[in-house]
């Protein structure tokens, strides 16, 4: 009889023993403040990304090329798309957050090899 001191107690005491440990812990879990979760902050964009483009040779399907290059290497930077003829600026396209670009030697590589693309380089924003 030593061995389960609960079999002499009755049913209905365990119960209630129970739903009183039950309800303390509800109540101490309803009282307990919110985690604060961390705040992420954002990187700040601190240059961008200049792309020249020859618009007698850049083919429209070109663009979903640099669409799925801006996807792959999605960051902080903003891009500047400058579209020229015979070497003068007709237009600029600027993309910013938050489809900017994370400008790595892989994204700039990947870009000069796009035809139709003249010149990319990088520059700090004022």
């Amino acid at each position: 009889m030593g061995r389960f001191p609960a079999a002499t107690l009755p049913i209905s005491h365990l119960i209630s023993q129970r739903g009183d440990e039950a309800k303390a812990q509800a109540v101490t879990f309803m009282n307990r403040k919110p985690r604060k979760k961390p705040a992420m902050e954002k990187p700040k964009a601190t240059k961008t990304l200049h792309l020249h483009v020859d618009i007698d040779r850049f083919k429209l399907s070109r663009i979903l090329q640099l669409k799925a290059l801006f996807r792959d290497t999605h960051g902080p930077e903003p891009v500047r798309i400058h579209f020229e003829r015979a070497g003068v600026c007709i237009n600029t396209l600027s993309i910013s957050d938050p489809w900017g670009v994370d400008p790595s030697e892989f994204l700039t590589l990947s870009l000069e090899k796009v035809e139709g693309v003249k010149k990319v380089y990088t520059s700090a924003i004022e």
